[in-house]
């Protein structure tokens, strides 16, 4: 063949071999396709160097580009002359074919590198999205414990998020605890297990998977936990399968409850379930904190309470005593006079009654006092019994108080006991004329017909709210000293009093009396303004 005929097939060759599909395929197609030069009987590739020049049988043209080697084109050469013509041809040929093979490559590589690329972008894609409903679903999880916070505050808070847990993990066994001083032992507060709240329960941790959660965040044994804690009934019985459990911690750190959740299936987002846990764990940690502070503070308030009524005894027997120890040495005194001389009984016996009926009096102010009074009950003209007291006192108190009244005289008639009411106007307003002591001063006495209403929120001295309902109001006001806190929390003890001491139980029988009547009483004051006394009886 002629040389141009040879460059025209070489230029073929190189357009086929670029459409052939890997290497082996391309370097048969060229060692046939090199059969047709002149001088040559044989061509083979070989993927080394074999170093073969012209003194050999073969003679070797290698398939280099640059510094990459890519093997080598083997010439079995009959004749040399009409061979070496076309040799910087075949030279030529095998650098474009290294050209070729390396842009080949170079595009499988890219390809290749274009399809990881590919599918790591696919994969994070995945990841993200994956990422973002997590997030969306742990959102969710934050907005329902905010909510249910303030909606089940208590028993019902840890019962509502037992349930909860149980249906955002697709568990079937909730409990939620709280650990004893030792740790070594807890109550649940809430278990629900397949729909259903069970009655809770008192347990030891040891041997137990929730012994291992105490003192971590998390505890998390995804499948197999049975076998792990072989001694664990209740895991036994349940049959359960994966674990999921979270210590609850107070604020200054120390384990004070746990929350567990049990599947009976494997647990396949083990991140996820951590996630709510965490987030359940502090909402129920705070939750818990409130409500031993709150259980913690009753407590105290009782055993304040308690301390108060015992001491409120205390000054109640000593007054009583006081009292009939005087009554009872009056009655011994005359008793043993009229024994020294019979002839001075008639004198001594009236001296005795009065000491006797001053214990009759002493013994139904204690039943007023502790309402239990009995009631000589009939109608009632309040306006006409207040008008008398007042018109009374008048003259007996001191020169320096003016009782100013402001009486409506439209008021209904009740039922009641008239000498009782008559004492708690006369203690209330003796009350308010000695608080004024020796300055000049007034008290300001007001009867009138009130309506409470539920929007009023009227509470009474205790901070009751006051039913709703029609009452007759007696209201007693002084401009005197006032009082403070201690005074207005002990006012109505009995026996109790900021003057001098024997005063009886005047403020004390005054409320017993309203609660006989079953009225309600307010007190408004305040150290240096002066003090607010209101009664409401019910109009029946």
């Amino acid at each position: 063949m002629l040389i141009p005929e040879i460059l025209g097939q070489l230029l073929v060759m190189q357009s086929f071999v670029i459409n052939l599909p890997d290497e082996k395929s391309i370097f048969s197609f060229v060692c046939r396709g090199l059969l047709d030069i002149p001088g040559v009987s044989g061509v083979r590739y070989h993927e080394t160097t074999q170093n073969q020049g012209f003194d050999t049988a073969e003679l070797a043209i290698p398939v280099i580009l640059g510094e990459i080697f890519m093997g080598e084109l083997l010439f079995t050469v009959d004749d040399k002359e009409l061979f070496v013509p076309y040799l910087d041809y075949l030279k030529n040929f095998c650098y474009m074919l290294a050209v070729i093979l390396e842009e080949r490559n170079q595009r499988s590589q890219n390809e290749q590198l274009q399809l990881k690329l590919e599918a790591r972008v696919q994969q994070r894609t995945s990841q993200l999205n994956a990422e973002i409903i997590e997030r969306k679903q742990i959102d969710e999880v934050q907005s329902y414990l905010l909510q249910i916070s303030s909606v089940n505050p208590g028993e019902g808070f840890f019962k509502t998020l037992a349930s909860y847990l149980a249906k955002t993990l697709g568990m079937d066994y909730v409990c939620i605890d709280t650990l004893h001083g030792d740790g070594l032992t807890a109550r649940t507060l809430a278990i629900y297990h397949d729909g259903k709240f069970e009655a809770n329960v008192e347990y030891a941790l040891k041997d137990t998977p929730c012994g291992d959660v105490v003192g971590k965040k998390v505890c998390v044994f995804p499948r197999g936990v049975c076998s792990l804690f072989p001694h664990d009934a209740a895991l036994q019985e349940l049959e359960a399968e994966s674990y999921l459990g979270t210590t609850l911690w107070s604020f200054d750190m120390k384990p004070i409850g746990l929350i567990a959740v049990i599947g009976q299936k494997e647990l396949l987002d083990s991140h996820f379930a951590e996630s709510v846990m965490k987030l359940a764990s502090i909402r129920a940690a705070g939750e818990l904190e409130r409500r031993q502070a709150y259980e913690d503070k009753l407590l105290f308030e009782q055993q304040f309470q308690q301390t108060q009524k015992l001491e409120s005894l205390g000054v109640l027997a000593g007054g009583i005593a006081h009292d009939f120890n005087n009554i009872l040495a009056i009655i011994m005194g005359y008793c043993s006079l009229t024994k020294m001389d019979y002839e001075k009984a008639e004198k001594n016996i009236p001296e005795i009654e009065k000491a006797v009926e001053r214990a009759a009096v002493l013994c139904r102010q204690m039943l007023a006092y502790a309402g239990k009074a009995m009631l000589t009950k009939s109608q009632v003209n309040t306006w006409a019994l207040v008008d008398e007291m007042v018109g009374m006192l008048e003259t007996t108190i001191h020169k320096n108080v003016v009782i100013k009244t402001e009486l409506d005289t439209d008021i209904p008639l009740i039922t009641g006991d008239a000498s009782q009411l008559r004492q708690v106007v006369l203690n209330l307003i003796m009350n308010s004329a000695e608080a004024i002591g020796d300055a000049d001063g007034e008290v300001a006495v007001k009867l009138a017909t009130t309506e409470i209403i539920v929007a009023q929120q009227e509470k009474d001295h205790l901070g009751f709210f006051i039913p709703a309902g029609r009452y007759i109001c007696l209201e007693v006001t002084d401009n005197g000293c006032g009082m403070d806190d201690g005074t207005r929390r002990k006012i109505f003890e009995p026996f109790y009093t900021t003057k001098f001491t024997g005063r009886g139980l005047g403020m004390s029988a005054v409320l017993g009396i309203i609660k006989a009547h079953k009225g309600l009483l307010q007190l408004e004051s305040r150290l240096g303004q002066g003090t607010t006394f209101k009664v409401f009886l019910p109009v029946q």
